[in-house]
């Protein structure tokens, strides 16, 4: 699951035109843990099982979210400005 989570692909097969694109692990996983992760900006931060995309493209111009814990609050902020251009359109997703 950490190698799925962090590399993406169970596979090795990588989407051409979008090589971010991350495996749907989140669906399926039913761990004890929560998972917080990032590396894959989303319009907003929501939770999926035990699981949140807290990356929501502050480099891109987005918001810099960051999860309270044990209070499991998010706490967000706007980008002062974009630092480099979106390989996708994470604000569609």
């Amino acid at each position: 699951m950490r190698r799925l989570a962090a590399y993406g692909v169970a596979d090795g097969d990588v989407d051409p035109v979008d090589r971010s694109k991350r495996h749907g692990w989140t669906a399926d996983y039913r761990g004890r843990a929560t998972v917080v992760y990032g590396h894959t900006a989303v319009a907003s931060a929501e939770w999926r099982t035990r699981s949140i995309d807290i990356d929501t493209g502050c480099v891109f111009g987005g918001r810099l979210t960051a999860l309270r814990w044990p209070e499991r609050e998010l706490v967000s902020i706007a980008a002062s400005r974009a630092h480099a251009e979106p390989p996708r359109s994470f604000q569609a997703v």
